[in-house]
């Protein structure tokens, strides 16, 4: 067992030493290499540790999940600052209000997940994730957001236990709805608060985070401009589910000469939460699941979607698209995480859980896209894979 240990560690050793040849020392410049380097790293260091230290570990993850969402909260990743210089737990204690003693354990455990960095015994200084958490409010708005999913996960086992083992796919009827009591869906219930509702809507601007836009790595001007009318009465784009109009904005900013016009849809709370987006979008309030009000658009969008919902609740949607659909003429885009279907890097792997107990949605393959745009009169024309390990974008168009 030892040898065999032992071998699966020089391997990956001897990849990872591939991936720093391939990029010249210069491995963030290559989002295909970062990514693997950073797959094989956390193989590594699981076959270092000793298999009990690993159980132990992960099984108790949710005292880190509760340790950064407190620290979201003391605003401590701002009073740590920039640079270099460390600051003392006492100053941070005066500026947060916390016990000194229990920021020095919160500290303790962020050190040892790297998001800090421990100088002394009572010093700490930032890292680069403590910039991130200090300057981006869409990140901190996800902690806040994921955080709705803590409850949810210490009644998972109960919840597949009862419901003999089965994926869910009620979205009234989910592990969202058995921990919190509630029978609606989890959008309605966030809905009923302005708080939930604009921390959701914030984490959505920036649930990309440093990955690169697909309106710089897609094909725009080749698969999508070039084919449209040229006309400026034709609408151009519809992001369906467009939240603060995100994607539009960039898109926009993007190819600024791009002809034609911008649709934003979403659901009126979304719609009249107050926010800055470019004067050429047209907001549009639509439910999704009803008929689709913009016929034979060039280029319908949705991004972060359909992943929110189980596969009878996607084909309703899609099905409501394909019927507004030009034949010859319009696209539908899906801007989603689509998994691998061997060796599937950490991150897709923790988002279909996360999409599973909160919508009974769920992360899916090439495969099970192309099904369901049969399902819905669709055709998936080609994956288009991102750089590295964020959205890739679903070509579908009318089959």
């Amino acid at each position: 067992m030892a040898s065999a240990q032992s071998a699966t560690i020089s391997s990956l050793i001897r990849e990872l030493s591939a991936i720093e040849q391939k990029s010249n020392g210069s491995v963030f410049e290559n989002e295909d290499l970062r990514a693997n380097a950073a797959h094989l790293t956390r193989k590594l260091a699981a076959m270092l540790d000793r298999p009990q230290e690993v159980v132990l570990i992960n099984a108790s993850l949710p005292a880190q999940v509760a340790a950064v969402r407190i620290a979201v909260d003391l605003h401590l990743f701002e009073f740590l600052g920039d640079g270099l210089e460390a600051k003392a737990v006492s100053d941070l204690a005066s500026k947060t209000g916390a016990d000194a003693d229990f920021l020095v354990r919160i500290l303790r455990l962020l050190s040892a997940m790297g998001w800090v960095d421990q100088t002394d015994d009572v010093s700490f200084k930032p890292t680069p994730i403590t910039d991130v958490l200090k300057n981006s409010e869409p990140i901190k708005a996800g902690i806040k957001h994921m955080y709705h999913a803590l409850p949810i996960y210490g009644k998972l086992p109960e919840y597949f236990a009862k419901s003999n083992y089965k994926s869910p796919v009620d979205v009234q009827d989910g592990p969202f709805q058995y921990a919190y009591g509630v029978n609606e869906t989890a959008f309605e219930y966030w809905a009923k608060s302005p708080t939930d509702s604009k921390v959701f809507n914030t984490f959505m601007t920036g649930v990309r985070g440093s990955r690169p836009h697909w309106v710089h790595w897609f094909p725009v001007q080749e698969r999508f401009i070039d084919g449209s009318s040229g006309k400026e009465e034709d609408v151009l784009l519809v992001d369906v589910g467009g939240g603060k109009g995100h994607d539009l904005n960039k898109f926009i900013e993007t190819f600024p000469d791009a002809k034609g016009r911008y649709v934003l849809e979403d659901l009126p709370v979304v719609i009249d939460d107050t926010y800055d987006r470019n004067l050429r979008i047209e907001a549009l309030k639509h439910d999704f699941f009803q008929e689709q009000p913009i016929q034979g658009a060039r280029m319908y969008f949705m991004h972060h979607v359909l992943h929110d919902w189980p596969d009878e609740d996607v084909v309703r949607i899609l099905s409501q698209i394909a019927k507004a659909m030009k034949p010859g003429y319009s696209r539908l885009l899906l801007g989603e995480n689509v998994l691998q279907d061997v060796d599937c890097h950490i991150y897709p792997a923790l988002l279909d859980w996360g999409m599973m107990v909160l919508h009974c949605g769920m992360t899916r393959t090439v495969g099970r896209w192309r099904a369901l745009c049969e399902k819905s009169g669709l055709k998936l024309v080609k994956y288009w894979p991102p750089p590295g390990d964020g959205d890739g974008i679903l070509e579908v168009e009318l089959e």
